[in-house]
């Protein structure tokens, strides 16, 4: 084991400052939405700082335990079959909004493909790492041996999530995959294949059911339809519209007031367009930037390919869903249900991003110096 340095501090400063500023505009967002259910006007906040002191507190213990503890298929084997009951247990509910994709534990609402979508990502970097001779082969048989296991658990989280009526999460999920694939050093041919399913699998998805046919097609112009499909991208166009060059404040958006549904969560960037301007936007997209960034840098330095994977892994996490989320609220792809990490008001998704960053922070601690 490489002897330990110190932590990349610039990529925790990073995480907390985001954590932080989630608080402030979750709050912001969701005052009104509060108080017109019967509330006080914190209750998203109160959750959200609770899901806030978990994920610290699970961030420095994945942080500082020694890192060899996670290159164990026993953790990600035992997150699977945790995702997997969840998203079983997920379909026996009731359907909100049309999808079945949350369930309640302890009084809070987990998303099961949050841990699903982490589970591949982790059970990909463990098994990639120790088959990486027969992952490159050439030879068939070798390849497909060490390929069957990460294909077969994605394929089975994908297909419980597409159940669960969640098309983005199950994209994003087999982009991740896909993703992991092209840094363990999976062949052109082989990818192309995988890829190439992959998309077609999506695109059947979507075609096959008539309302997700509808959304997918409604971004291209959501003024065709502004009452109905298009009306959530409507507003959220409205409240960047409002915004301007440096917005109207903290705390004076109005596209809060009930007009963008899910302004706390999946479109809580659009209300922080409308209160910080294109310049705050700009801001944040660099604060993000910082921390992809210094996890490639924590990536490219890891001394062995679990640590090197493991990373890249977290990383295109992040990247994968920043890049969605923004695409969504400003109308460049079909509206999703994927918030914006770190900030979207969401224990599990909170938590999950903050435990993923304190294993980065830890590899960082072993990476090469440049």
């Amino acid at each position: 084991m490489p002897k330990r340095n110190r932590m990349d501090y610039i990529m925790l400063v990073c995480c907390l400052g985001l954590v932080i500023f989630g608080l402030v505009m979750v709050f912001s967002a969701s005052y009104y939405t509060s108080q017109s259910k019967g509330g006080n006007g914190t209750y998203f906040l109160i959750k959200q700082i609770t899901g806030a002191a978990l994920g610290v507190g699970v961030l420095l213990v994945c942080a500082f335990v020694p890192v060899k503890w996670f290159d164990n298929l026993a953790i990600p084997g035992f997150l699977i079959v945790v995702s997997i009951g969840l998203l079983i247990w997920a379909l026996t509910k009731d359907a909100v909004n049309g999808a079945k994709r949350w369930v309640e534990i302890a009084g809070q609402s987990v998303q099961p493909s949050e841990i699903g979508r982490v589970a591949v990502m982790y059970f990909t970097a463990v098994w990639l790492s120790r088959h990486q001779d027969d992952f490159k082969s050439r030879v068939p048989r070798r390849f497909f041996l060490a390929i069957l296991p990460p294909l077969a658990v994605v394929l089975v989280i994908f297909l419980l999530i597409i159940l669960g009526s969640n098309l983005s999460m199950a994209a994003s999920t087999l982009i991740l995959f896909m993703l992991m694939l092209v840094v363990g050093g999976i062949n052109g041919k082989a990818f192309g294949m995988l890829s190439g399913a992959g998309g077609v699998a999506v695109v059947l998805l979507a075609v096959l059911e008539p309302y997700r046919l509808k959304r997918m097609l409604i971004f291209t112009d959501p003024f065709k339809d502004p009452q109905k499909t298009g009306y959530q991208l409507v507003q959220s166009l409205y409240a960047l519209g409002s915004g301007g060059l440096f917005g109207v404040g903290l705390g004076n958006s109005r596209q809060k007031y009930l007009y963008l549904p899910y302004s706390e969560s999946d479109f809580i960037l659009s209300i922080i367009g409308e209160e910080f301007g294109f310049v705050g936007m700009i801001i944040l997209m660099i604060v993000f930037w910082i921390f992809i960034w210094r996890g490639f840098v924590t990536a490219l330095r890891a001394p062995d390919a679990f640590m090197m994977l493991m990373a890249t892994g977290i990383v295109a996490l992040v990247a994968i869903q920043l890049i969605i989320n923004v695409a969504v609220i400003t109308a460049s792809m079909p509206p999703t249900g994927v918030p914006l990490p770190f900030i979207s008001a969401g224990n599990s998704s909170l938590i999950v991003f903050m435990a993923a960053t304190g294993i980065l922070l830890n590899i960082s601690r072993y990476s090469h110096s440049a």
